[in-house]
């Protein structure tokens, strides 16, 4: 199983939220490259970016990321705000290796499709947030009342290349991941599962890999120091 670290950036700098709540913001680095140069020198085989300015239609932090991209020459996927082919292109342009729909793949999923056909399922991922077994959009600001299976099967439909799921009950609060959830999406998609939201510990790890799952993002247990990415490699690699 791949172990993605997750840089989220808000004003140009890297922060994480509690249930993607940005009134319960922490700063961690006045720089998002600085924690992204460290999990590159740790071995990472890929980097997840969040810009939740972009995500929260209150900015965007093109420049944060196109520094990342051209200092560390590894291969990030970016996800936040991504609306449009022009902004997915937009990104690509910039190095980045995967585009993230969101919020479009519920409002307008024609436009996920259309990525796939134009820049390549391996281009592409889908975001499937949820709170409960709802799924929520824009920056998960708004509730929607679409099951997140429902949605997942459509996306794998669509043929993107990876969907990415995060239980926003779980996020940024180092609880455990929603392992059921996970492992009802494991028996319904094809593509490419990736986990988010909850892993603190090397055993969620552990229960993650037994799932099936092609990877987990990882972000406040890397900043928090509550895991080591080079033992979370190794975990996920051995089981």
């Amino acid at each position: 199983m791949l172990i993605i670290p997750a840089v989220d950036i808000m004003g140009g700098k890297s922060v994480r939220l509690v249930h993607g709540d940005p009134s319960r913001k922490k700063i961690y680095y006045d720089d998002p490259l600085v924690p992204a140069t460290k999990f590159a020198k740790a071995g990472a085989e890929l980097i997840h970016v969040v810009d939740l300015d972009a995500a929260l239609g209150t900015g965007q932090n093109l420049s944060s990321i196109r520094r990342i991209v051209s200092t560390l020459r590894l291969p990030v996927q970016v996800g936040g705000g991504i609306r449009s082919l022009e902004r997915a292109r937009q990104l690509l342009d910039v190095g980045v290796k995967r585009v993230i729909f969101g919020t479009s793949s519920v409002n307008q999923i024609d436009i996920v499709g259309a990525a796939v056909k134009k820049f390549g399922a391996d281009r592409v991922a889908a975001a499937v947030d949820t709170k409960g077994d709802l799924v929520v959009v824009k920056g998960w600001t708004e509730p929607t009342g679409l099951n997140y299976i429902e949605l997942a099967e459509s996306l794998d439909k669509l043929g993107v290349g990876s969907i990415i799921f995060t239980s926003v009950d779980a996020d940024g609060t180092l609880t455990k991941p929603s392992f059921e959830r996970v492992m009802k999406l494991r028996k319904i998609v094809t593509t490419r599962l990736v986990a988010s939201g909850g892993v603190s510990t090397l055993e969620d790890i552990k229960g993650l890999v037994e799932t099936g799952t092609y990877g987990a993002i990882i972000g406040t247990a890397f900043y928090e120091e509550k895991i080591d990415l080079g033992e979370a490699m190794k975990v996920a690699s051995e089981c």
